[in-house]
């Protein structure tokens, strides 16, 4: 895969690596249709002069795949603490470099509450402070259409039942309850792919190519390293599907690593399931700011 989107190109790459399957060359200056002995599976030259528009065409698309089916419907889940409105620019920003390409849908839900972003670590110092969440500034802040709902506050867990902290299983339990909100807003439609990632988070980038990353079947995308791997991840409906029920298994997983803790529980869950796992190098972190 090469990827060099936005570069102010002005020309295509005259060679291309004799094994490339995927080329993405959209949002560049290319005023002429690139020509090699070998068309990589996967070319993206949308909007480019050589296009004369924004709209990827047929010849854009993934290979397989018709113009008539449109771009694939991406549910994009938000679900946790709101530390700041201005993250909301990150989630922006993202949904329009990739309008060409995906159906992008954010579905936020969120506790009632604002939070600090200097809590990370210590979520009850939020609910103490209790800053009630403005819907009208969320709204304004999260890419348009964007769905949300409030949870319940009760439903806080400040310690688990095995007297662990209690953030964990609200992570866990917030996006179970962010993709039934995805399934009840969507009604019968089910989305090609969903992207799990958090209010604060700030992507860089899609990291590998939605319809290719599990070269037509199902998988979960994750970064190489562990640390920070609940944080963002993705994958095709089915595989998300389970993964945003990690929480039916919570005391299980507790019980036998003797603690609570996000990245090993998902570990062994990916594991007992099964899932197929691509990997991609770290392109995001946790605003703090």
């Amino acid at each position: 895969e090469l990827g060099l989107s936005a570069n102010q190109l002005s020309e295509p790459p005259a060679t291309l690596p004799p094994r490339l399957e995927s080329l993405r060359l959209n949002s560049n200056l290319i005023g002429r249709l690139p020509v090699w002995p070998r068309t990589p599976a996967e070319l993206w030259l949308h909007d480019n002069p050589c296009w004369g528009g924004r709209v990827a065409p047929a010849n854009a698309l993934p290979a397989g795949r018709d113009a008539g089916e449109g771009r694939p419907l991406v549910a994009v889940l938000l679900p946790g603490l709101v530390r700041s409105y201005a993250h909301g620019e990150h989630w922006r920003s993202l949904f329009s470099r990739y309008a060409d390409a995906y159906e992008l849908r954010a579905f936020m839900h969120v506790w009632p509450i604002c939070g600090s972003v200097a809590n990370n670590f210590n979520q009850e110092a939020d609910r103490a402070a209790g800053h009630i969440l403005d819907l009208d500034k969320l709204r304004a802040a999260y890419p348009d259409g964007s769905v949300i709902e409030l949870a319940d506050i009760a439903l806080w867990m400040h310690v688990d039942g095995e007297g662990f902290d209690g953030r964990f299983y609200n992570q866990w339990a917030m996006l179970a309850r962010c993709h039934e909100l995805m399934l009840r807003s969507l009604g019968g439609i089910r989305p090609d792919f969903v992207i799990r990632g958090r209010p604060d988070l700030r992507a860089a980038c899609i990291p590998r190519p939605l319809e290719s990353c599990g070269a037509g079947g199902t998988y979960l995308a994750m970064q190489d390293y562990l640390w920070g791997s609940d944080a963002f991840f993705y994958g095709d409906a089915e595989t998300m599907a389970s993964m945003c029920n990690l929480v039916s298994r919570y005391e299980e997983y507790t019980r036998a690593l003797g603690y609570a803790s996000s990245e090993p529980m998902m570990e062994r869950y990916i594991a007992d399931c099964r899932h197929k796992v691509v990997h991609f190098s770290r392109c995001f972190c946790i605003d703090r700011n």
